[in-house]
């Protein structure tokens, strides 16, 4: 049976109507992403300084590694962008596998740095520092993926914050990879992989906080009609 709509439901909908910006492909806005990754592995190193032990790791163990950990976490940030687009999100099986792998890539890097090239933690705040400055170069990558998902309309805002959170923190750990000279496993794991866990966290709640402030406003927007 068909019901026609409320006057002030039909008078709410003609106001809120008005012309939209199709939103590119997540390939197109990855592009972004990838600048700013180029950026930071060429300012990374030209700043800090290449990690002293380089010439011992070689080219590809120390290029090659880092190229593997800047892939790892474009896949995931990917993937993100596309949770921004309706029906184009992966299964979570997907999902799940491609973050295990990130952290596989990572965990591997630094094991098989370490075989090569084993070097202990320093003393005092140099792992306190690392996180420090892992989290800081993920930031922004973080933020520029959470801006290129939320301007399209994600069905699962914290699951693409929290890809976008764990994409960035393996992007940051790659300039990480030309930087700190610290291969011992306990280090990474605690001070590196520590930074990926805390910038996924951080994606996870932004996502969290957006989409309860979007069922906010449209709860607010509808409240009054009958």
């Amino acid at each position: 049976m068909n019901q026609e709509l409320p006057p002030r439901l039909r008078l709410q909908v003609a106001q809120d109507l008005r012309p939209v910006r199709p939103v590119a492909a997540p390939s197109v806005r990855l592009v972004l992403v990838i600048l700013w990754v180029c950026a930071l592995l060429i300012a990374g190193p030209a700043l800090l300084g290449l990690r002293f032990n380089a010439p011992r790791l070689g080219f590809w163990l120390l290029w090659g590694a880092t190229l593997a950990e800047a892939l790892a976490g474009l896949v995931l940030i990917f993937l993100a962008l596309r949770e921004g687009i309706p029906g184009q999100g992966a299964p979570r099986s997907t999902l799940a596998l491609a973050l295990g792998g990130a952290v596989v890539v990572e965990l591997g890097v630094a094991l098989l740095t370490h075989a090569r090239c084993p070097c202990p933690p320093m003393a005092g705040m140099a792992g306190l520092a690392c996180f420090a400055r892992e989290a800081v170069l993920g930031l922004p990558a973080l933020l520029l993926t959470l801006w290129l998902v939320v301007r399209a309309y994600p069905l699962s805002p914290s699951r693409a914050g929290l890809l976008g959170g764990v994409g960035a923190g393996v992007l940051a750990d790659a300039v990480q990879h030309l930087v700190c000279p610290v291969s011992d496993p306990r280090h990474v794991l605690i001070w590196h992989l520590g930074a990926v866990g805390v910038l996924g966290i951080l994606g996870f709640v932004a996502g969290l906080w957006w989409q309860a402030r979007r069922l906010r406003d449209f709860a607010t927007g509808h409240e009054d009609i009958p």
